[in-house]
């Protein structure tokens, strides 16, 4: 699945010269995938929150992300 995180006008909201990144979310138990693998912490959700920060760190703009869940 892809979802896009520009804005609703399609534009990048990122100022010119800015950090991009793109989002890889992949769950590759059945369990995680189906139950959400909250205990492991490799859950979807948690892998989001993890790049997000990562992002942050480093000054990025997560613009699309890509989600696997198996």
């Amino acid at each position: 699945m892809y979802k896009n995180q520009d804005n609703a006008t399609g534009g990048s909201s990122a100022s010119e010269g800015a950090a991009q990144a793109v989002s890889y979310l992949r769950a590759s138990t059945k369990e995680q995938a189906e139950k959400g693998g909250v205990d492991e912490g490799y859950s979807i959700p948690a892998q989001r929150d993890a790049n997000l920060r990562k992002a942050e760190t480093i000054g990025a703009r997560v613009i699309a992300e890509f989600v696997d869940a198996g």
